[in-house]
């Protein structure tokens, strides 16, 4: 805003645009370490039309940046999994935990990868790497962990987090469609906050965040069994995108255009799946297969216990979607072989 002014959404967008063309560049390059040479070009193409990327890029908002972050991230590990050499690879971690810090300022959920960066340098053998990666990830975080040090006299990575799993039960798909709800138990709601009305004192931020917290666990105790079910509905948000096949929120052809991506998605899981399995066949590229389910199973439960939908998902699962959907394309052109490059 302060250096283009008016015209700030378009570059906005010129930025995520070429960021996007960046994070497709990523996830066709992870294909390759992975899967071999073929499957760059596949991978290339299915992330640069992945639906709710595509779609994030003309949106002003985070996810395309995050997206770059984790993309990049997702590369560096593999290349530390798959590297039998020490050569570079105390650079790429360390670039690696730089973009992980980096995602954290934009997502929240962004810190549940580091472990697999982690294991990646733990598989390989690269000690060297795990100090790299966890000190360029705590160094590039440290100044807003030190910020809120100042701030609230206290340690916190968010005074955020608890108002959004208080959210996750009453308003779990995050679109204000359950603020009565919020209200009734809060007293408050964030847009209420979010715009800084001078009529309306609140507490501070530290004793709002208590209150949730102390909000969470009723609701936990009060809803019960019924979570399981919630949980349950969370997931196939996350990852069939049901909350926009089913109720996008949108009339006409913006209602219809998000039913088309999220059914347009299912075709990306089915290729990432054969992927999968041709990753677990091979005893070779099995390590990869483990690292995958890592991220998915991290990723995945990082964002359950609060506000839970496609958008959130893009950022973090998209791009090793596209990655495994790429070497899936070509697994099945081949008969799904688990032997040789594929």
């Amino acid at each position: 805003m302060a250096l283009f002014g008016e015209h700030y959404p378009f570059a906005t967008r010129l930025l995520q645009f070429l960021l996007s063309l960046a994070i497709t560049l990523l996830a066709a390059l992870t294909a390759r370490e992975i899967f071999g040479q073929r499957a760059f070009r596949p991978a290339l193409l299915l992330c640069l039309y992945c639906p709710t990327l595509v779609y994030a890029v003309g949106q002003i908002g985070t996810e395309t940046l995050a997206a770059f972050f984790i993309a990049f991230s997702l590369y560096g590990f593999i290349f530390l999994l798959k590297s039998q050499s020490s050569r570079h690879v105390f650079g790429w971690a360390s670039l690696s935990g730089f973009a992980v810090g980096l995602a954290a300022l934009t997502r929240f959920s962004a810190p549940a990868i580091l472990p697999t960066g982690i294991y990646a340098a733990f598989v390989s053998r690269h000690r060297e790497a795990i100090f790299a990666l966890v000190t360029a990830f705590s160094v590039t975080l440290s100044p807003w962990l030190i910020r809120n040090k100042i701030a609230f006299g206290t340690w916190t990575y968010s005074t955020f987090g608890s108002f959004n799993m208080v959210r996750g039960i009453l308003d779990p798909q995050g679109r204000s469609r359950g603020d009565t709800e919020v209200k009734a138990v809060l007293g408050w709601t964030h847009q209420e906050y979010e715009r800084n009305d001078r009529d309306r004192s609140f507490p501070s931020e530290l004793e709002m965040d208590r209150q949730c917290r102390q909000v969470y666990w009723r609701l936990m105790r009060e809803h019960g069994w019924s979570l399981i079910s919630l949980h349950l509905k969370k997931l196939t948000w996350f990852w069939l995108s049901t909350d926009q096949l089913l109720d996008p929120g949108g009339r006409g052809v913006n209602g219809l255009l998000r039913r088309l991506m999220a059914a347009i998605w299912w075709f990306w899981l089915v290729l990432a799946w054969i992927g999968l399995i041709y990753l677990w066949r091979d005893p070779v590229r099995r390590p990869f297969a483990y690292f995958v389910l890592c991220w998915i199973v991290l990723g995945t439960i990082a964002h359950l216990p609060f506000c839970t939908n496609t958008r959130l998902r893009a950022s973090i699962m998209d791009t090793i979607v596209s990655a495994l959907a790429g070497g899936g394309w070509v697994a099945w052109h081949q008969g799904g072989k688990g032997n040789g490059e594929v």
